[in-house]
């Protein structure tokens, strides 16, 4: 019959053979491979390696969604509106982290966002007082002095991994924080101090292959892998990432391609002269503000003088 639907029996057995095992909620890791940010270092000197730290700390997050953005097309048939898709929306990704003993969680996402809104002592312009009345922010390129972003992966199995190796690997392309929730705390019941903090990202993939490495100390990580998260960074260094920007000799440009052509390589570098530039004006205009700041006179650009006093 035409649009029948097909009716079937399962037996118990065969339901529960096909069905009685479904994912769990509570098995997952997330792993942000913060080695390439250059303040890293500070966290766990001891040659630890604090993205580690970051994904035991990790306690909640959701798997991402996406979205479609739609164009209609009412033209073609009459009285018929099509759509087609013409761009892959994503959603933020939200992690929440427990707060350890020493702030160290919190410390670094509050570094993390200082860096992103401020220049190289990750302070405020002024470069000697963060409460200045003049002190002001400038946010940085996104690659400037090794970049502020970073891959984040996240990797949902179950506890029968070791057995079964199902799981699902979402790695998420130039992630960075684009906010850090507030966090109540009252002299009622004391509970566990948490973090949440949400992550914007250019796009994310799913490795669907399962195929994830296993912890190797002996590994050569100049050498890609197909997934580098489950292992992270195989050396004892906890700032050595998997970054091929970082791991290239940063003369010239040719570390990013051999075969760039003169008018890429003259682009770049012309790019290079801009980020230069300004951060000379940056150096220049905090080097003004010291000065304004101490009661001092700097120059216009129309050759005069100015100060607070005239």
């Amino acid at each position: 019959m035409s649009g029948a639907v097909p009716f079937r029996n399962l037996s118990t057995s065969d339901f529960l053979r096909r069905f009685g095992h479904q994912a769990q909620t509570s098995q997952f890791r997330a792993v942000l491979q913060v080695g390439t940010l250059p303040f890293t270092k500070d966290y766990n000197p001891q040659g630890g390696r604090f993205y580690d730290d970051l994904s035991f700390l990790c306690n909640s997050t959701s798997l991402p969604g996406s979205s479609f953005s739609t164009t209609e097309n009412l033209q073609d048939y009459y009285g018929v509106n099509q759509k087609y898709a013409y761009r892959r929306d994503f959603d933020d990704l939200s992690l929440d982290f427990y707060v350890d003993a020493q702030y160290q969680t919190l410390k670094f996402f509050e570094q993390w966002m200082d860096y992103i809104s401020s220049p190289a002592t990750y302070s405020v312009v002024t470069d000697s007082d963060p409460s200045s009345e003049i002190a002001f922010y400038r946010f940085k390129y996104p690659r400037e002095q090794g970049g502020y972003k970073c891959r984040i992966d996240l990797h949902k199995f179950d506890k029968d991994y070791d057995k079964t190796k199902n799981d699902i690997l979402y790695s998420f392309v130039n992630a960075f924080p684009r906010s850090l929730s507030s966090m109540p705390v009252s002299y009622d019941g004391s509970g566990l101090l948490k973090c949440s903090v949400t992550f914007a990202f250019d796009r994310y993939f799913v490795n669907r292959a399962g195929s994830v490495q296993s912890a190797n100390d002996t590994e050569d990580t100049t050498t890609p892998v197909n997934n580098p998260s489950a292992s992270g960074p195989s050396d004892t260094k906890a700032t050595e990432g998997r970054d091929d920007y970082k791991k290239q000799p940063k003369a010239g440009y040719d570390f990013l391609d051999p075969t760039l052509d003169k008018s890429t390589k003259a682009t770049l570098a012309r790019e290079d002269a801009i980020i230069k530039a300004a951060e000379e004006r940056e150096r220049q205009e905090a080097a003004d503000a010291r000065t304004l700041q101490q009661g001092g006179s700097i120059k216009t650009e129309d050759g005069g003088s100015f100060s607070f006093d005239m």
